[in-house]
């Protein structure tokens, strides 16, 4: 057989949702990947150790500036949000085109990602994803078609839109039409699906569904995303009188996602959206993929790394969170005779070895140093932290004056647990109470590790002479504002490294 990387792979859509997070598992293959955009620049510009092509795909011009020396195309092009007129026949046509195209440019594969076929009418959008397939199996060169239907992960408008909901709204009207099934799959799995359709067997063109482990109704699904934020299950009032196409219309005050996309994907859901089978999973030995809420919990994760929502949106979410009574990027505070709780956290994929590294002693001392020097930058210079030996004091940083004193941190290793704890022994705003502890925990849950910051049992001083609400209100906020950047920026190195 050939050498796959003597020529390079195409990747059209490559500064999408899938195709982003195609490159670099495409890249750790060893593949030269050519990625094509409309704005070359501005991808560049954000992702400047790929190879980029500028070439518009819907002139003759473009497709041979961007097809030309590749042996494997991957066909991730998608309209829906260009508000075309007739956006299903310009697909098609499109496709078409591309298929030809890379026919004599001799292309030896193309890779489709499209929609499953409903147990029912198609809606345009769907019924243009089946379409495309089709016309690409058509074609001159062999295909294979991936058909997925949810696809679970930060950045998909179909995970946005259930994400927002169940963060927005702790009731709601539930459509009759949400009673229907669909298999939703995590992005990561796709990807893995998506890798090794270069290489899977083919004599003719062929199409495999990619469903994800678990059949979910929508309402199982908004519950489970309400599940994975830290809220309570949404109070659920079920309605026969709403049709996808009236209930888009609420969906677009709600959510952020682009309205046209999102009302195309509702209509989507009137009828189940189930598999044929699962036998690609097989085909490629992949059998074991993430369930909803392993994959809800990465998407929330990403989300919370990359700071994607604006203050407003995030001043929301707070606001149901407290209804709800719940968390989801809040301190979650407990004022009393037991002193303040306030927890900030975040969930990153991890493996055994990577555990046991994280997990280590040293790195967990590590990991306390950076959170204080997190602490001291987000006083914009009016705090220092001072050590006597092990033990960490915050000062002002022009006066000697210590304003909460810890002792020395102690370590505490289990099998699924690691942790560092740091006392609060007392200083000019902390009371002083034996049980009052800083803490960052490693806690392992399956394939995922829940990394957190702790501040539990905590009283303010003023507040252990005389309660004053807005005292313990004040530290535990800026308690909870630093704890979210450190995790923030925990998860951006350890993405970085992996």
């Amino acid at each position: 057989m050939p050498d796959p990387t003597d020529r390079e792979v195409l990747l059209t859509g490559a500064a999408g949702f899938v195709g982003s997070r195609l490159w670099p598992a495409l890249d750790a293959e060893g593949l030269r990947v050519r990625c094509v955009t409309r704005d070359a620049e501005r991808a560049a510009h954000r992702w400047p150790e790929r190879d980029w092509v500028q070439a518009d795909l819907a002139a003759p011009a473009g497709r041979v500036r961007a097809l030309a020396g590749c042996r494997v195309a991957y066909y991730l092009v998608h309209g829906l949000a260009e508000r075309q007129q007739d956006f299903r026949s310009h697909e098609v046509a499109l496709a078409r085109a591309f298929s030809d195209a890379a026919a004599r440019q001799g292309i030896e594969r193309i890779v489709y990602l499209g929609g499953v076929s409903p147990q029912g009418p198609p809606s345009e959008h769907l019924r243009s994803r089946l379409e495309v397939g089709e016309a690409l199996r058509a074609g001159p060169v062999p295909v294979v078609e991936l058909r997925a239907g949810m696809i679970v992960g930060a950045g998909s408008t179909s995970w946005l839109i259930v994400r927002d909901l169940a963060a927005r709204l702790p009731a709601m009207v539930l459509p009759r039409w949400m009673q229907t099934r669909s298999q939703p799959v995590a992005i990561d799995d796709v990807v893995v699906a998506l890798v090794r359709a270069g290489r899977v067997p083919l004599e003719a063109s062929a199409w495999y569904d990619l469903p994800g482990p678990e059949i979910l109704t929508g309402r199982e699904i908004l519950e489970r995303a309400a599940e994975a934020l830290g809220l309570r299950r949404p109070l659920i009032l079920a309605v026969p009188c709403l049709s996808p196409a009236l209930s888009s219309h609420w969906i677009r005050l709600v959510t952020r996602a682009n309205w046209s996309v999102a009302r195309e994907l509702v209509l989507g859901l009137a009828h189940d959206l189930l598999a044929r089978d699962d036998f690609y999973w097989r085909l490629i030995e992949h059998e074991r993929r993430l369930t909803f809420r392993e994959a809800a919990r990465r998407a929330l994760a990403e989300e919370q790394a990359e700071g994607r929502m604006g203050g407003f949106a995030r001043a929301l979410e707070a606001a149901v969170g407290r209804i709800a009574r719940a968390d989801h990027g809040a301190p979650v505070s407990r004022p009393g005779t037991t002193g303040l709780r306030s927890i900030q956290d975040i969930t990153l994929p991890m493996d055994a070895t990577a555990f046991e590294h994280w997990g280590q002693p040293g790195t967990l001392r590590h990991l306390l140093d950076a959170y204080f020097r997190v602490a001291e930058l987000s006083s914009g210079g009016l705090m220092r932290v001072r050590w006597a030996g092990d033990a960490p004091t915050i000062a002002l940083r022009w006066l000697p004056l210590p304003l909460i004193i810890m002792g020395a941190p102690t370590i505490a290793c289990e099998s699924v647990r690691r942790a560092i704890h740091v006392p609060v022994r007392g200083g000019l705003v902390a009371a002083h109470r034996g049980s009052a502890r800083l803490s960052i925990v490693l806690a392992r849950h399956g394939t995922d590790v829940r990394l957190s910051v702790e501040l539990i049992g905590y009283q303010p001083w003023a507040a252990h002479i005389w309660p004053v609400p807005w005292i313990s209100w004040l530290q535990t906020q800026l308690h909870a504002y630093v704890g979210r950047r450190f995790v923030r920026r925990v998860a951006r190195a350890w993405r970085r490294a992996s």
